[in-house]
């Protein structure tokens, strides 16, 4: 089946409290319901536990119609989305869920309800950071940052995030590496864009636990689906 034939959607499980399990109980669920996609791990937060899943979909229409992976590992058509993910949100006893980002059942809950992010760790490297300049782009003037020489160039470690529009251009490019529980963010940044091509920043997110949903068949059709991103 070729790439082009397949979308996936976000649906993203949110539990208020701590829940350890969040990620399990939810690829359990999407398991049973024989869906194609993917799990990721569980992203703690001050109020609430969170669990992004990708499933793929025959369309990209609004309410679309979700791939499953029969007994024999072909691929078959499944439950519309709006219905399944009232279904998943009753067997995962999950306190919402989005589909792209949107609450199915009322409002999208936001940061005050779901609380921060866990704290982050983030490691710069630079030819020639300033602890000076990164106390002052972190906000925290009682800042602690750990400074070492590399062969290729200086490495900074500070005990609070610090923001890029912060580090002057004469510090740049420089990498940042957020870790957020299982979840890894890289950013450059670069001093200017390369041409037309590329912009002077790229972000990359790597989920350390992602998983796929099921483990098709060796040679089976569902085995032969794109991976997604």
């Amino acid at each position: 089946m070729d790439s082009t034939e397949f979308n996936y959607l976000n649906l993203e499980f949110i539990f208020m409290g701590d829940k350890p399990d969040a990620a399990e109980v939810v690829r359990t669920a999407l398991a049973d319901r024989r869906l194609l996609g993917f799990v990721g791990g569980a992203v703690e937060r001050e109020n609430s536990t969170e669990v992004l899943a990708e499933v793929a979909t025959v369309s990209e229409a609004r309410d679309a119609v979700l791939y499953r992976i029969d007994a024999k590992g072909k691929l078959r058509e499944g439950s519309r989305v709006t219905k399944l993910v009232h279904e998943l949100k009753n067997s995962t006893e999950a306190d919402y869920v989005l589909v792209d980002g949107d609450e199915i059942d009322g409002p999208t809950p936001d940061d005050d309800i779901l609380g921060d992010l866990g704290a982050t760790n983030e490691l710069l490297h630079g030819a020639t950071l300033k602890a000076s300049e990164l106390v002052l782009a972190a906000g925290f003037d009682d800042n602690q940052i750990t400074v070492w020489n590399t062969d290729s160039g200086l490495m900074a470690m500070p005990t609070q995030p610090v923001f890029s529009p912060g580090i002057a251009r004469s510090n740049r490019p420089f990498l940042s590496l957020a870790r957020t529980g299982n979840v890894i963010t890289a950013t450059v940044e670069a001093k200017r864009p390369r041409r037309e091509l590329y912009g002077p920043s790229l972000m990359m997110v790597l989920d350390l636990e992602r998983q796929v949903i099921l483990e098709p068949e060796t040679d089976s059709p569902a085995e032969q689906a794109p991976q997604g991103t």
